[in-house]
């Protein structure tokens, strides 16, 4: 019988020589540490969303133009899909806050979460780049070349999208801070979302950005960032016409001019999602 060798002492140490200084490095540097524990313990993690049998639900026709400038309805564009296969339509004009940063669904919430940070870690959070103009997307890419992304197709130029940073810490360092770590995973509670997370690049063709924030609200960004998915794949499993529960909030995705909703709801949000339909947002009244 053929005796298998054991590994030389030279091997041994050479094998425990990369285990101390892999182990030394986990500790050295707390971004490769955190990415480590989130890529462990991102599996367990999830945030339910049903689907709700139509016969469930009292519909009723409500025309687009019935809705708008309703009350109780907010019309804004949190979920339009931007990428190199679903470009900004021509003749956008972008929704702007005063200052002309950001898209106006969204500065309310960016201002908590900035606030939270300066109140947690004492660390200010800004914003690197926002709303950019075609000609100034233009200029990122002729600075940035293939890690920017085509003209028309950056969320930048729809105002939805921030890099960030915090003081002495940009791009991928961001993640040495604490208040990095802190953004990364819970931006989702102000209704953000990192766009191109470590785990999504089949999806969205771009790699890892821990500094790139994109607004969809809530309970959305819940409901993406909790399932470990892309903004395209949130997407792909909101079939056009049916109907989604999370907790007390309905979501449906519709094609045309006329919508069949449901009635007894207290709060509606609508947004096109840059495909042919209009995400609606509802939150229902108590039962």
């Amino acid at each position: 019988m053929k005796r298998l060798r054991r590994p030389g002492r030279a091997l041994l140490s050479l094998l425990l020589a990369a285990g101390l200084l892999g182990t030394g490095l986990m500790v050295l540097r707390p971004d490769w540490r955190y990415l480590a524990g989130d890529a462990l313990t991102r599996w367990s993690r999830s945030a339910p969303l049903e689907e709700v049998d139509r016969e469930e639900l009292t519909l009723t026709d409500y025309p687009l133009e019935s809705l708008r400038g309703r009350a109780d309805v907010e019309e804004n564009r949190n979920l339009m899909l931007i990428n190199s296969e679903h470009p900004i339509p021509q003749g956008f004009q972008p929704q702007l806050e005063e200052d002309g940063v950001m898209d106006e669904a969204m500065a309310e919430d960016y201002a908590a979460l900035a606030g939270q940070i300066e109140a947690r870690f004492d660390q200010s959070l800004i914003v690197r780049s926002g709303y950019r103009t075609r000609e100034e997307q233009e200029a990122t890419i002729q600075q940035d070349g293939e890690t920017a992304a085509s003209l028309d197709a950056s969320e930048h130029q729809a105002g939805l999208a921030l890099d960030v940073c915090v003081p002495g810490y940009g791009g991928r360092a961001l993640l040495k801070t604490e208040a990095g770590r802190y953004l990364n995973d819970s931006c989702w509670a102000y209704g953000f979302i990192i766009r191109y997370p470590y785990y999504g690049r089949e999806d969205t063709g771009i790699g890892y950005e821990p500094w790139h924030l994109r607004y969809v609200g809530s309970p959305h960004a819940r409901i993406i960032m909790e399932n470990s998915w892309t903004l395209e794949e949130y997407f792909r499993r909101l079939e056009p016409g049916a109907f989604y529960r999370s907790g007390d909030v309905l979501i449906t995705r519709q094609a045309g001019e006329t919508f069949r909703l449901p009635e007894g709801w207290k709060e509606l949000s609508m947004s096109p999602d840059n495909q042919g339909n209009w995400v609606f947002t509802l939150t229902m009244e108590d039962e």
